[in-house]
């Protein structure tokens, strides 16, 4: 409701677009712009399971497709190109529910896009979980996307793996000691897992 609406609430911050797309304000704090950019919010429209909402998500996404020459650096960070894939991928289905055929092609576009800039970028992300998470996505895509190269699926397994091994302690736990960690590292698997 509050998305339909023009609230964006994220990271405490809330922030009222007044009937203009979200990607032209001035972001109060840097996290604000990361979860916005990153569509992590898509799940709560999702979730909310109504036509509206998947109208809503289409439009969403086809104003930042249409703007994304425009958007500030922090759109493209590492870290927040593999959230944007990882979400793309996911709410696909939620995006794409009653797309025209142009609107598709030219979400896919840009869905190739990311993962291609995500790909050049990865291993510039930060260490940590980070890296992490733009490995798990470039999986992801690798997975999902017909027409990667295996090539492209065997990179990015073994970055996975090459991270797993480099974060995840014996004990199960992540280098930083973060319970967070763990539980958003499970969450980018499941799909992954399921795919």
């Amino acid at each position: 409701s509050d998305i339909y609406a023009g609230l964006f609430v994220f990271s405490g911050q809330i922030v009222e677009v007044n009937g203009h797309g979200p990607f032209g304000v001035i972001p109060p704090d840097e996290e604000w712009a990361r979860v916005l950019h990153g569509f992590s919010w898509l799940r709560h429209l999702r979730a909310a399971d109504t036509m509206l909402a998947r109208s809503n998500a289409h439009a969403l996404v086809e104003d930042w497709i249409r703007v994304q020459r425009h958007l500030p650096p922090i759109a493209f960070r590492p870290e927040v190109v593999a959230r944007r894939v990882m979400s793309f991928l996911s709410h696909a289905p939620l995006i794409l529910d009653s797309a025209d055929p142009e609107f598709t092609q030219r979400f896919l576009k840009c869905l190739g896009g990311q993962v291609r800039l995500l790909a050049s970028t990865a291993p510039l992300a930060p260490d940590g979980l980070p890296r992490l998470q733009a490995a798990l996505a470039l999986l992801a895509a690798a997975i999902s996307i017909e027409g990667l190269s295996p090539r492209a699926r065997l990179s990015a397994q073994a970055m996975v793996d090459r991270e797993i091994a480099r974060q995840i302690l014996p004990d199960g736990g992540h280098v930083s000691r973060s319970p967070e960690a763990i539980l958003d590292i499970l969450i980018d698997l499941l799909p992954i897992r399921q795919a």
